[in-house]
């Protein structure tokens, strides 16, 4: 049992990725409404990787058809919501799917306070509103609603809730010193949420109808993503098979919904600060022929043991081994 410390350098790339000047040491970014006073800005750069970046943005202030990368990413053994004969699945788009241009937008009428940025605890603050979804095996996808966040109502017997037959995404909403609101790479997140429906036996959906859905999802809630260099409005696409019947089996009915948080730094000694991985090579988290590749809750699930020793042990995550020779594989909450 070993552990190091990594330092956390995705952040540090997304501070090139918030258009124009980025103040890494300030906190508050102008917030017209509410006359914050913007602080001294720093120009950061990170080589090689400026342009890149911005390639990968999708701004609420541009059409999706002016992006100029493709994120296509090809799989094989997937199509749709079928796992056989298919080489470029996650590329494909289905032919039963809704579409963003039904959306029917009902916002809440009570809108809570916003919190202040520096003191997010991640996961704890959610919106007023969500994108909710409804599928089943007869009628197919139902019309996308925003609505005020609410309560699910699920019969106690659906495959979510017995055999983890879900899956979930995370991305993020940035808001640029520039004002504007940007998703970072978000078309990569629509490619393994399909892959990940496809592995779970849950239904395919168009890519570019979900992205415009969640897009319009952000713009509706846009004044919670947080004014801040530090905090980000984080996205949660979540797809749970809701049939209730105890029989293990692809799901006749499901429900796909997207919920947000404004979150500040994932870790508590903040963004740039190292942290500690503790190794053990006697807990494995994905395998030959498993299911790591996809984001599904049970990977997350039977983490937690091993993540409570780590913290147990002085460290905040876990670095994950596989195979006798230990090869490194993942660390638990973040990019290797």
């Amino acid at each position: 049992t070993w552990g190091f410390a990594a330092a956390t350098c995705l952040d540090q790339l997304l501070l090139a990725f918030r258009s124009g000047p980025v103040p890494p040491s300030s906190r508050l970014l102008r917030n017209p409404r509410r006359g914050v006073r913007e602080r001294r800005r720093r120009t950061a750069s990170v080589s090689g990787s400026r342009a890149e970046i911005h390639q990968e943005e999708i701004s609420f202030f541009r059409p999706l058809g002016e992006i100029g990368v493709d994120f296509a990413v090809k799989m094989k053994g997937c199509q749709n919501d079928n796992a056989d004969g298919c080489t470029e699945a996650a590329s494909k788009p289905t032919t039963n799917s809704f579409k963003a241009d039904d959306l029917v937008i009902n916002p809440s009428t009570t809108l809570k306070e916003k919190p202040d940025p520096n003191g997010l605890v991640f996961g704890t603050v959610f919106t007023d509103n969500m994108l909710f979804i409804e599928w089943s095996f007869t009628s197919g996808w139902d019309v996308p609603q925003i609505k005020p966040l609410e309560n699910l109502s699920v019969h106690p017997a659906i495959s979510a809730l017995h055999y983890a037959v879900e899956l979930f995404e995370g991305m993020k909403a940035y808001r640029g010193v520039d004002g504007k609101i940007r998703l970072f790479r978000p078309r990569l997140n629509m490619d393994r949420m399909l892959r990940s429906a496809a592995r779970a036996t849950l239904p395919g959906f168009d890519k570019e109808e979900l992205l415009q859905c969640i897009q319009k999802l952000v713009e509706v809630e846009k004044e919670w993503v947080p004014y801040s260099t530090s905090a980000s409005l984080y996205i949660r696409p979540t797809l749970i098979g809701t049939e209730p019947s105890l029989g293990v089996k692809k799901p006749s009915r499901a429900i796909l919904y997207v919920i947000l948080s404004p979150v500040g730094p994932y870790f508590s000694s903040g963004a740039f600060n190292p942290i500690s991985l503790w190794a053990d090579p006697k807990y494995v988290r994905a395998w030959k022929g498993g299911t790591g590749d996809c984001k599904l809750g049970g990977n997350y699930g039977s983490s937690i043991y091993a993540q409570r020793e780590a913290m147990e042990l002085g460290c905040q995550q876990v670095l994950w081994l596989y195979g006798d020779d230990h090869q490194i594989t993942e660390v638990g909450t973040m990019n290797l």
